[in-house]
């Protein structure tokens, strides 16, 4: 099984991997196992969810920058669980995006717009992305919202991709 240690809570013999690193001790982990300090923490958050919180937005305040950008980097590593998130919450997504086009009225007319001259033919999609020439279905990336019909066509992996490299030059 290789190195173990008790835990000074549970008193199980747990794998060395079990055990949060922490430097201050003689073996470089924690007195704990992860499953107890885990446990720990329900069991605080719980009994003080309002301090807990406030504690967090202070910090998240103070760190916004650095916080979005470890969120988006996670996100781009993990596209998967958006889709699942949205299938299991759809009444709560649909909310969120209700909110978001409050807020962005101008990103959802020119949506509008764009969508329009595509279908009455005024803009034409292409057969390939612009980016990559990969063949296949390509959306349209708007570099400017105030110019809805001055669009660069790309593939949903570039698209993506432009996205996820503006947000990080954004909180820079």
């Amino acid at each position: 099984m290789g190195v173990t240690l008790t835990c000074n809570r549970c008193k199980e013999e747990k794998a060395f991997k079990d055990f949060y690193k922490n430097t201050f001790t003689k073996t470089g982990k924690s007195t704990h196992c992860k499953e107890c300090i885990k446990e720990k923490m329900r069991v605080y958050y719980g009994a003080n969810k309002e301090a807990s919180c406030a504690t967090k937005n202070a910090w998240y305040a103070k760190n916004k920058e650095s916080a979005r950008k470890k969120i988006y980097a996670w996100k781009a590593q993990n596209p998967k669980y958006m889709v699942h998130w949205h299938a299991q919450n759809r009444e709560k997504h649909a909310k969120n995006v209700k909110a978001w086009r409050a807020r962005h009225p101008h990103y959802v007319e020119c949506h509008k717009e764009y969508n329009l001259a595509i279908r009455s033919g005024m803009l034409i999609k292409p057969e390939n992305c612009m980016l990559c020439n990969k063949e296949g279905k390509v959306e349209g990336h708007h570099h400017n919202y105030s110019k809805p019909l001055d669009v660069v066509w790309v593939c949903t992996k570039c698209h993506r991709d432009i996205h996820a490299k503006h947000r990080l030059i954004d909180v820079k």
